[in-house]
Order: C-alpha cells, then sequence, then structure tokens
C-alpha cells in the first residue's frame, strides 16, 4: 500500500470505487443537482455495481476489518488503512484512541497512552456526469478520515471528516455540529467545505443538495430533511429540521454507512461526493449524537 507524503497510507485505487449513483433523470427545462438523465444513470448503476464487485474481489489486495468491527449488515465492503503520524491531528485537535484512552486523557489532562489507535482512512469518491465517457462518469476516488473534536473538557463539538480527492486535487471537510444559535432553525448543521488546489479538473462547486443517507449495497440514499444555504463560494451550511425530523435525522446518522453529497458544478455537470462511515465515523457519530442528545 502507497504512503503519500503526509503519512498517510492511502487504499488502492485499483480494489475501492465505491457504490454511489449519480442523481436522477430531469422533469424541467432547469437541471437539479440531484437529477441526470434516465439513460446516464441506469449506466452508472451498472457500473457502480461492476465497481462493488471489484470491490469485493479479495485479489484486490485491499485491507478488510474483521467482521467484527463492521456495521451489523455489511458484507465486507469496508477496509481500514492504518495512518502514521504523530498523536495528535492537524489544527491541534486530539487525535482518536480507543475508547478509553484518549477521552481518559483529554478529561484528566494526564499524558496520552504509549501506544494509542491511529486513525482509519475510509473510502470517498467524486463522481462526475461525463457524457464522453464509456460509462457516462468520472470517478475519482479518495480518502476521508475522521475525528472527533471537544471543547477540552469532555464535551463535544463537533465530528469532522477530512475528504482527500488527489485526484481531482480537491479536498473537502464536512463537519457536523449540534445547533447553538437560538435564531437559527436548525437542530443540527452540516458544514460542507471544499478547497480547490491548482490544476482541479472538477473546478468550482456552485450548489449542493442535502446530504443522503445510504447502506453499503444501496444504489440509491434517503435525503435528510433540512435546507442547504451557500455562505460563500465552495462553502455550504445544512440545517437539519428540529421537531420530529431530529429523531429521523439522527437515526439514519447513526444506522446508515455512507454519506452522499449531490451537487451542481460551475461548469454546468452534475456531480456526488460520497464517502464512508466506515468503523471510525461511525464510533465518533454514535459518540456525538448521544452526548449532544444529553445535553
Amino acid at each position: 500500500m502507497p504512503e503519500a507524503a503526509d503519512g498517510v497510507s492511502r487504499p488502492r485505487a485499483d480494489g475501492q470505487r465505491p457504490i454511489a449513483p449519480q442523481p436522477r433523470a430531469s422533469e424541467g427545462p432547469r437541471r437539479r443537482i440531484w437529477i441526470i438523465p434516465v439513460g446516464i444513470g441506469l449506466i452508472v448503476v451498472a457500473a457502480v455495481a461492476l465497481a462493488a464487485f471489484e470491490l469485493r474481489d479479495p485479489r484486490s489486495g485491499v485491507v478488510r476489518v474483521k467482521p467484527s468491527d463492521q456495521t451489523a449488515g455489511a458484507d465486507g465492503g469496508k477496509i481500514a488503512e492504518r495512518v502514521g503520524g504523530p498523536g495528535a491531528t492537524a489544527g491541534g485537535a486530539p487525535a482518536r484512541g480507543d475508547a478509553k484512552g484518549s477521552d481518559v486523557a483529554s478529561r484528566s489532562n494526564t499524558a496520552a497512552p504509549a501506544n494509542p489507535e491511529v486513525p482509519v482512512a475510509q473510502r470517498a469518491a467524486l463522481l462526475i456526469e461525463a457524457p464522453d465517457e464509456p460509462n457516462k462518469v468520472k470517478t475519482f476516488l479518495g480518502t476521508v478520515v475522521w475525528k472527533i473534536n471537544n471543547a477540552g473538557t469532555g464535551d463535544v463539538t463537533s465530528v469532522e471528516a477530512d475528504i482527500d480527492l488527489p485526484d481531482d486535487r480537491m479536498k473537502a471537510v464536512v463537519t457536523f455540529e449540534k445547533n447553538t444559535d437560538a435564531s437559527l432553525p436548525a437542530s443540527h448543521t452540516i458544514k460542507v467545505r471544499f478547497t480547490m488546489q491548482p490544476g482541479t479538473l472538477s473546478g468550482d462547486v456552485q450548489q449542493i443538495s442535502v446530504p443522503q443517507l445510504r447502506q453499503e449495497d444501496s444504489p440509491s440514499g434517503e435525503a435528510l430533511a433540512g435546507v442547504t444555504v451557500p455562505v460563500v463560494q465552495n462553502s455550504f451550511l445544512v440545517g437539519l429540521s428540529p421537531g420530529n425530523a431530529e429523531t429521523v435525522n439522527l437515526k439514519q446518522l447513526k444506522e446508515m454507512q455512507w454519506i452522499d453529497v449531490p451537487m451542481l458544478l460551475q461548469s454546468g455537470k452534475i456531480a456526488k461526493l460520497t464517502f464512508e462511515k466506515g468503523s471510525a465515523g461511525e464510533r465518533d457519530l454514535d459518540e456525538a449524537i448521544t452526548a449532544w442528545q444529553k445535553s
């Protein structure tokens, strides 16, 4: 498995294309970011089905977690790639250790465990509408690393998914938080921020839809209840609906395995960012949601 300059062990690109559909067909003259022509959609479903078969090929060399570490009902599609480097993540946030080690250290200000668990790189991909491609979709593979943030007192403030798509020269950070702003009619928020590096092939993001949640083998997801608003260029805020919808939203975030973000690029092309929770994301979101429900 190759190792990047930043010390992160990346999954091999030849065995990790995730199951992620393109949006559905347009119903009007204006293109919606969650819609593509039916013909393209059918081809994309066939393409990702083939990718799913390749993903499960034991010859792919992908390191898989043992069954006890996977979500109930998963079929072995998750991967666990170890990340090298120091015991703290970028930005000064404490790295995730084992369930007792890092949390106890955070609360007691004692030294970190001698051998803390290193972060886990899960699968991610960007799919872009590409009429000239054989499968009508261009796929850029990447990774996502999850981390949980706290206020230094053990109180969970947010969960972050740091996504790297090196072949497209794009990075993204998706941040999940409980809303504490009384003026904002939302139970929780999801911040989505894209960073485009020189030479990126996708270009800027014009608009996104509310994220969708799905299982490993599902070709389509169910959108969270909420509203998306642009903040600045390539940055968006999703406000999740309060009230009865909050329970359903949190249940989806806890139980589903993949998160899809439908997008409309500045070029006019439809795209979708997709990334998995894996064992790390599942643990972090479960811990955060439990803490938020008690606060």
